[in-house]
């Protein structure tokens, strides 16, 4: 396809975005709150893909854990938590049902959030897997149905709510 302005335009924004100083200071929590996140995960007993990370992003891999990426991704979903699942590199899952889950830090980062909402996040996905482990036998739908009628999973969604009352979006 040819030019999309609207794509020239938005990478223009960010690029304007990205000079200025602000931005670097940004970056930098967007990085610390996500090494945060990955050495709280591993005190919770998660193994991650790459040990830690250096990025905005880190992997879990759940292939030793009792739900593996999309289910658990869809437990977290209901107690409030936005996750991917994902594909991981010797993954022997197909990528419609993989054995990992990628989790973010930039949205929680502009929010303000840091290092101890970091620790808290990571406790609230240990505690959800817990809830959800005697469910692995079940289909998806019944582990869906499960969580959404969870009073557990109910209380954690409650709880990153209002977690995230204090850290409004502007």
């Amino acid at each position: 396809g040819g030019p999309h302005n609207h794509n020239i335009a938005g990478i223009c924004v960010g690029l304007g975005e990205a000079l200025k100083p602000q931005f670097k200071k940004y970056a930098n929590q967007i990085i610390q709150n996500t090494a945060t996140l990955a050495e709280a995960l591993k005190e919770q007993g998660f193994e991650l893909v790459t040990d830690g990370t250096d990025k905005h992003f880190v992997l879990i891999d759940l292939s030793k854990e009792q739900l593996l990426g999309r289910p658990f991704a869809r437990v977290l979903a209901l107690a409030g938590i936005t996750t991917n699942y994902s594909t991981m590199p010797w993954d022997s899952l197909p990528p419609r049902n993989p054995s990992a889950l990628r989790l973010g830090t930039p949205w929680l980062t502009t929010r303000g959030m840091k290092a101890k909402e970091m620790k808290q996040i990571s406790k609230w996905i240990r505690e959800a897997m817990t809830i959800a482990a005697p469910w692995i036998d079940l289909s998806f739908e019944e582990i869906e149905e499960k969580a959404k009628k969870s009073r557990d999973i109910k209380r954690i969604a409650k709880e990153v709510k209002t977690l995230c009352a204090k850290f409004p979006l502007a």
